[in-house]
């Protein structure tokens, strides 16, 4: 599917990546000699960074929200606070303490990868993020507004499927 009433997806498109460009395109900072080891060595591996490129647009308002932790003594594990579901008791806390665009379950975009031969080698899902625009975090989206989402290729795959959930 590839229009659910909160999202849509616009286009998408595979972006090929010698390590070097990969690794300026996240701001190495030149001259120091592990990144430049890195970039050699993956080089010589001849390694080819692919990142599938998502365009999407929301199609109802939404403003992205952090989720808040407390420790669950009885697991001695982070939960989540608040009434979300078992499905998000112990998402990474990483995902929560950065804010993403979570107004509804339908706003989680996915891809699913395939091997040569047809055969599934992966799904994952992941929910928008605020983009930073002239320095200042634009956390509000309203209908229209458009931005690009990345996930990245398993090596073994060579076809993909992007979808949004019904």
């Amino acid at each position: 599917m590839k229009d659910n009433g909160w999202l849509r997806i616009i286009d998408e498109f595979l972006l090929k990546e010698t390590p070097e460009e990969f690794w300026r395109g996240i701001n190495y900072r030149r001259g120091d000699k592990d990144w430049e080891k890195t970039i050699r060595e993956e080089t010589e591996a001849g390694i080819i960074y692919r990142t599938v490129l998502v365009k999407i647009e929301f199609l109802k308002p939404c403003k992205a929200t952090s989720l808040e932790y407390e420790w669950d003594d009885i697991n001695n594990k982070l939960k989540i606070k608040g009434d979300f579901g078992t499905s998000l008791e112990y998402e990474d806390p990483f995902d929560g303490r950065t804010s993403k665009f979570r107004c509804d379950y339908r706003l989680k975009v996915f891809a699913t990868f395939y091997s040569k031969n047809g055969v599934e080698t992966g799904t994952y899902d992941a929910l928008p993020s605020p983009q930073f625009i002239d320095g200042v975090k634009k956390d509000f989206k309203v209908p229209g507004e458009r931005m690009w989402m990345n996930f990245v290729m398993p090596e073994n795959a060579v076809s993909w499927k992007i979808w949004v959930p019904k």
